[in-house]
């Protein structure tokens, strides 16, 4: 077993044990990753974090970290980084080992953990969905789901919206993209979920658990596939399976790619969604600056995307020399990329800590760079520039319940599992809250 693997091991088993979790990081200089409020408001520790500098070196965490907006830019142009080790690390640890071959086999094959050649192939089988003339044909579907969600929140007002709305939007949405049925998609949503602790090295998870419902995601997947072939239809599976001029994908491939858009494509704008409604409900004048100008609802995702970014971490792994921020990260090394940290570099933005929604250039590397930007990106932004404006249209001058509000334990993915809100009247453009 490696340092590495040994160190990742390690730091899963302290993580399940708050006494000693606190005990072994609660006077450290960083803090404790694991504390409550690492959660709920990352962001002050990540100003501890990069007290040493844009890219430091953990000797407990035996890997680089990169802060600054500059240098991940330069770690996701290089050539010379790689993700599919990140994953064989992850799967060399004590809890990964016990999945069975099938559900590690499922995860490996997912686009975040493998490079080129196999990336490219993988994504080019479905890249042609995702292009941002498919996308605007999808426009329709999301304007219906955002109304009927809507429409369906309680006369009384109060809600928990992750519930009632964010959790509904996005999986609806790629569920029928993919053509999945719609009796199933309440199951679909809550196996995908539970699937998403293998992105957790540092946390424990049930092995068993995960394994079942990879091998039920694996049943699933594979009758519809042979219904596919057997008669075709126009969404993306069938697409996938006839593939036509593109890539053919054997089963197995095909049932990773299902497993992972079904995930990715519902669990960042879930993210993004409860991140927006908390910092619009934090300032209320940004708020209220949306309502009042309605046209900059592109910028203000993308600002939204910055100060409050649903992926906040990404790994890769070094596989030459990088000479980045004035340090050379060694060939072999782990590189943790602090996308959250990087949206909020004071370098770029003096103001990173402030929200404007008419900033005039948020840039934000929410959705990654180079070879593994999101492939659902263009997606993304069209979902949350149909939905913000109409929850805001519909919830007023909301608040929130801080003391009702979860946050997901998470050191990659970022927003709310509960936000209970009060819905409010406004009168700025004649619109009243349920």
């Amino acid at each position: 077993m490696s340092a590495e693997t040994l160190a990742l091991s390690s730091i899963a088993a302290i993580g399940d044990r708050p006494w000693l979790s606190n005990a072994m990081f609660g006077f450290t200089k960083w803090g404790n990753p694991f504390a409550e409020e690492r959660f709920s408001s990352p962001y002050p520790m990540y100003e501890r974090m990069r007290g040493d500098g844009p890219v430091v070196y953990s000797r407990v965490f035996r890997q680089w970290f990169v802060f600054g907006y500059d240098e991940i830019h330069e770690v996701l142009r290089s050539p010379d980084t790689a993700t599919s080790p990140v994953a064989d690390l992850m799967l060399s640890t004590r809890q990964y080992r016990k999945l069975t071959p099938s559900a590690q086999t499922n995860f490996a094959r997912w686009l975040l953990a493998t490079d080129p050649p196999d990336h490219t192939r993988l994504r080019s089988a479905v890249s042609r969905a995702f292009t941002p003339k498919q996308i605007a044909l999808y426009e329709h579907l999301v304007r219906n789901t955002v109304d009927e969600l809507l429409a369906g929140l309680p006369e009384s007002g109060d809600v928990d919206i992750v519930e009632a709305f964010t959790n509904k939007l996005p999986i609806q949405v790629i569920a029928e993209l993919l053509g999945l049925p719609r009796d199933r998609r309440d199951w679909l949503l809550q196996t995908s979920r539970e699937i998403g602790a293998i992105l957790e090295p540092m946390s424990t998870f049930d092995p068993e658990l995960l394994s079942t419902r990879f091998a039920e995601l694996d049943d699933f997947f594979l009758d519809l596939i042979e219904q596919r072939r057997r008669l075709p239809g126009s969404d993306l599976i069938s697409a996938i399976v006839v593939a036509g001029d593109g890539p053919i994908l054997d089963d197995d491939e095909i049932v990773a790619m299902i497993t992972f858009l079904l995930f990715a494509g519902h669990e960042t704008v879930t993210g993004v969604l409860g991140n927006s409604l908390v910092a619009l409900e934090a300032n209320p004048d940004q708020r209220e600056l949306l309502r009042e100008r309605p046209e900059l609802i592109d910028n203000a995702i993308e600002e939204l995307l910055r100060f409050d970014a649903p992926v906040q971490m990404s790994g890769r792994q070094a596989t030459a020399e990088l000479h980045i921020g004035g340090v050379t990260i060694p060939k072999g090394a782990n590189v943790a990329l602090m996308i959250g940290a990087a949206n909020r570099d004071t370098r770029r933005w003096t103001d990173a800590n402030e929200l404007r929604l008419d900033r005039p250039d948020p840039k934000a590397i929410s959705f990654g760079f180079g070879a593994h930007h999101c492939l659902g990106a263009a997606l993304a932004r069209m979902e949350l520039r149909l939905a913000i404006p109409a929850m805001l249209a519909v919830l007023g001058d909301y608040t929130i319940d801080a003391d009702r509000t979860t946050w997901k334990r998470s050191f990659g993915l970022r927003g709310p599992l509960a936000l209970n809100i009060t819905a409010g009247a406004t009168t700025h453009h004649g619109s009243v809250a349920p």
